[in-house]
């Protein structure tokens, strides 16, 4: 790599675009924020990439009752709490205070694998479908083998409300697909689906998918890092033209031909749809680079042929809050993805608000 003007920059990407043979693929982040995401989607859009992928690591794909999912704020309202992860989410640290506030009101909590310090039970991540077959049978009058299991179930069997607390990539389709079936039979259970990212849900409703399907040969990546990925590496040899827009050093930006500066989460602006629902990111630090992630995108997707991107901040945030808006209340089921599972979370949420509106 050698250090370049944008205008350098861009019209080799254009060149290296332009003479690549093949379809292009698209990444993005979990850190970006809606407006940063819906560049990138405008992008793979416009350069007939299909939909930008979130994550190249596939999740389970389970169906779920929306009504059987809840929000962070009802945990209080909860007897037992069954922490099922997460111990690698975004949200590790906010997950941990709920609960350890939740258990100082009161509420028992029993963890499998999810490290919480005070656990009222504490179960290895392994016996997570001991005990979801033990709830299952449970009906049948079967009982599980392992003492610490059966005493879960007893707690769990006998509380007036329960809610599990299911980190979206704790589980296997197995476990997922057990506690959906669970929660939609017993009408006192319920689920809080803990996202892995700081944005995840709002990606998914943007359209970002979750799977590296097939080669590419033009590979534009936005702070994410494909090549250090297995899925990824998989299919790198079919790549002709790699451009990566990244904050610091990483696999791919040392294997791109270009390299695009972009913020870093806290020195941007934006929403994102948390535990909390949909929030507000204030900058929090100065940035050295001029330019904003959404600016930089903008300016790529620009050099690439794609047209009508808003230029200011103000319109693209009004594009993206009626986009969003009108996702929240015209889809009813989403996609089949822990992650977009909880979405289904965030739409109720959001069609409250704007009923109180």
């Amino acid at each position: 790599l050698v250090e370049a003007s944008w205008d350098e920059a861009l019209r080799e990407a254009a060149m290296l675009v332009s003479q690549a043979d093949g379809r292009a693929a698209v990444f993005g982040t979990g850190l970006l924020t809606h407006e940063e995401g819906w560049m990138v989607a405008r992008l793979a859009d416009g350069i007939r990439a299909g939909s930008p992928i979130f994550d190249v690591v596939p999740s389970p794909k389970v169906e779920i009752d929306a009504d059987s999912l809840v929000a962070s704020d009802e945990l209080d309202r909860a007897d037992v709490l069954v922490a099922i992860g997460p111990t690698e989410s975004y949200e590790k640290i906010s997950v941990d205070a709920i609960l350890r506030q939740a258990m100082i009101r009161g509420v028992r909590l029993i963890s499998l694998g999810a490290r919480v310090p005070g656990a009222t039970a504490e179960l290895p991540a392994e016996t997570t479908l001991a005990l979801l077959g033990g709830l299952r049978d449970a009906r049948s009058d079967a009982t599980p083998d392992d003492q610490g299991v059966r005493e879960a179930v007893a707690a769990i069997g006998t509380a007036r409300r329960v809610v599990f607390v299911v980190g979206s990539r704790a589980v296997d389709h197995d476990a997922l697909e057990a506690i959906a079936g669970l929660v939609k039979m017993e009408p006192r259970w319920k689920m809080l689906l803990v996202p892995a990212t700081a944005n995840g849900i709002g990606l998914r409703r943007l359209g970002f998918v979750e799977n590296l399907i097939g080669a590419a040969s033009v590979w534009i990546s936005v702070g994410s890092d494909p090549v250090s990925t297995a899925a990824g590496r998989r299919y790198l040899l079919d790549v002709e033209a790699l451009i990566a827009v990244s904050s610091v050093p990483n696999a791919t930006t040392e294997r791109a031909q270009i390299v695009l500066p972009m913020r870093t989460p806290i020195e941007t602006r934006g929403r994102v749809v948390g535990m909390r629902g949909e929030r507000e990111l204030v900058q929090a630090a100065h940035s050295p680079l001029g330019l904003e992630t959404w600016e930089v995108v903008g300016r790529l997707a620009t050099a690439l042929g794609v047209k009508g991107l808003p230029e200011q901040y103000d319109g693209l945030a009004d594009i993206v809050g009626v986009n969003m808006g009108t996702t929240a209340c015209a889809v009813a089921v989403a996609g089949s993805t822990p992650a977009s599972l909880a979405a289904r979370m965030d739409r109720a949420l959001g069609s409250l608000l704007e009923g109180a509106a």
